[in-house]
């Protein structure tokens, strides 16, 4: 697969032309599915360049540049693009937040740039299909499957996710979401540690931009959120999360429940609050859209 995706990014961004007999247009459309798939991952961890997960050092951008400055049929590369994120949304049970912006960012991307000149009936199926998905997903939405983790949040996050804008929220979703996360750990203050010494427990951290440190902690597939803080020392760290291990078997009985769509009181006003997060987004998003003339309905 690799080497497939190699072979297409170097003959798009070579400045020899390239005969594209039906064989490479098929594994244009295959591979240029893969890439556009895990498009998602790249956008919201930060991630710039395809290097970043393909070892590839080959901007996402860049190889638009490219496609538009060659020889080869832009409209053929567009329906190709539209059709991998129809596949993409056809084939999802379970959305993260980050998907469907992505992909109605993206689709509104290649439109401006001119790339799909027949863009509507995939931008309404796009845009329909969050319309049904709000409906069906309503009180599970903080649900969250991603790739292999759910989010629960639990300890001190229930009050500290107040405190964060939507945006770092969503963020921080998305972060713990992807399955590189572990990538992102930092090290565990001495309070933690002796925390986690003390308890038995496995309690990471992940920063959220320069001001925010998560705990968190992987449980039976899900990732609990432990506590948003911005910097803090030893003893502070101690403290805060003496008192979660303590809780630890609550904490972990509650996320059971969770599990099985069950909610407590104090769930529930963060499904509230969530969704409030989620509507602020897509009106902001209508906003910047009809701006450029585009509209999230």
């Amino acid at each position: 697969m690799q080497d497939n995706i190699k072979e297409i990014i170097n003959a798009y961004t070579s400045n020899d032309n390239l005969a594209i007999n039906d064989d490479f247009r098929l594994k244009i459309i295959t591979n240029l599915k893969e890439i556009l798939n895990n498009f998602a991952l790249f956008e919201l961890n930060g991630f710039t360049r395809i290097e970043d997960y393909y070892n590839y050092d080959i901007s996402f951008n860049k190889n638009i540049e490219h496609f538009k400055s060659t020889t080869y049929d832009t409209k053929d590369l567009g329906a190709f693009a539209i059709y991998s994120l129809i596949e993409k949304i056809k084939t999802l049970n379970e959305i993260l937040f980050g998907d469907i912006f992505d992909i109605t960012e993206q689709i509104a991307y290649l439109k401006e740039t001119d790339l799909i000149l027949d863009i509507e009936e995939g931008f309404n199926y796009i845009t329909q299909f969050i319309v049904d998905f709000k409906k069906k997903q309503e009180q599970t939405l903080p649900f969250l499957i991603a790739k292999k983790y759910r989010i629960f949040f639990s300890g001190y996050s229930y009050d500290d996710i107040k405190s964060l804008s939507p945006d770092n929220v969503i963020n921080l979703i998305n972060k713990l979401n992807n399955p590189l996360a572990t990538q992102d750990n930092i090290p565990t203050s001495e309070g933690i540690d002796h925390v986690n010494s003390h308890y038995g427990t496995s309690y990471l951290r992940i920063r959220l931009g320069h001001d925010y440190r998560i705990a968190f902690e992987r449980y039976h597939g899900m990732t609990i959120i432990l506590g948003v803080a911005q910097k803090t020392g030893k003893n502070e760290d101690y403290n805060r999360y003496d008192s979660v291990a303590r809780k630890s078997n609550a904490i972990h009985r509650e996320a059971d429940y969770f599990a099985q769509g069950i909610y407590s009181e104090d769930y529930i006003r963060i499904i509230d609050l969530l969704n409030g997060y989620y509507q602020k987004y897509l009106e902001h998003k209508n906003n910047v859209n009809k701006e450029n003339g585009t509209t999230l309905k």
